[in-house]
């Protein structure tokens, strides 16, 4: 099977044009890792079998992203790297470190972190291409590291996905029901977990498209964002500042804020973008299911 392992799905995304991504691709499969919630990969899961669909999770833990691979409930953020990888296994889940040395979100894996019981390690990201130093430091420092190794796409764009990705021993088959994909998933973590996996790189050069994707919307976000609180305009600071979210409390570290001072986190930002009609009745029959079980 080829799987693209880490792959966040925005709400304008059209399940029609996944599909022929992925298609064209030859893709098996992927895993479906926003931040901060698992319901829309569970909606994708249900509406689509022509490929696998694995439900996850990119968790911000205190000190940088695991991905969480194959989980039914969300992960709290802002936990210690320990608790967020027990919580994860605890589900029947994969623990991965994400992008390492990407240094603003990541957990850079030597001293006391390089004991933390991760299943996998994403040595190569295609999104961090372009800035070279992350994955060129990832293939010398994690060498003599015991984790398996797996090369994901990190995509946010449905154009990208899939330049990236992992070949696995297990057979694919025509049809992905959610039985289907119970059966198979277990054996596919077991693969990576021995490290039974090839990698397909793609490297990403330098680009003005890829600037003003990846890189504009964060040194101006006057152009591409407004503020949740009271939709003026966003600023943009050198120095990261602490803020307190005016809707939760939360403190976190960031560069851009309201001109007014409000600073909404990136959990209740999430939140509040997926409170739409098309997904509300969807995350109460979610809602219902865990609760039952």
């Amino acid at each position: 099977m080829k799987l693209d392992l880490h792959v966040h799905i925005r709400r304008h995304h059209r399940i029609e044009d996944l599909r022929r991504v992925i298609k064209a691709r030859g893709l098996d499969g992927i895993a479906v890792t926003n931040f901060h919630n698992v319901t829309f990969a569970q909606y994708l899961r249900e509406r689509i079998e022509d490929f696998l669909v694995i439900v996850g999770q990119e968790v911000e833990s205190k000190h940088g992203h695991i991905l969480a691979i194959n989980i039914e409930e969300k992960i709290p953020d802002d936990l210690e790297p320990e608790e967020t990888i027990h919580r994860i296994h605890a589900q029947g889940g994969l623990a991965i470190l994400a992008h390492p040395y990407l240094v603003w979100n990541s957990i850079f894996p030597h001293g006391r972190t390089r004991d933390l019981p991760f299943d996998a390690i994403e040595f190569f990201n295609y999104r961090c291409g372009p800035l070279l130093w992350p994955n060129c430091m990832a293939k010398f420092g994690l060498r003599n590291l015991p984790w398996p190794r797996i090369a994901n796409t990190d995509s946010k764009a449905l154009a990208t996905i899939g330049l990236c990705y992992n070949e696995i021993p297990v057979l694919p088959v025509e049809h992905y029901t959610v039985r289907v994909a119970e059966q198979m998933i277990p054996e596919i973590l077991h693969c990576i977990r021995k490290g039974q996996i090839r990698q397909q790189e793609q490297w990403q050069m330098p680009s003005w498209e890829w600037f003003t994707a990846n890189l504009a919307h964060i040194f101006l976000p006057q152009r591409y964002y407004s503020c949740f609180h009271c939709g003026d305009k966003i600023v943009f600071h050198l120095i990261r500042r602490s803020y307190a979210c005016v809707m939760c409390g939360r403190r976190e570290a960031q560069n851009v804020c309201c001109v007014r001072g409000h600073f909404v986190c990136s959990s209740c930002r999430t939140k509040k973008a997926l409170e739409t009609p098309e997904f509300a009745t969807y995350r109460k029959k979610i809602d219902r299911v865990n609760h039952v079980e």
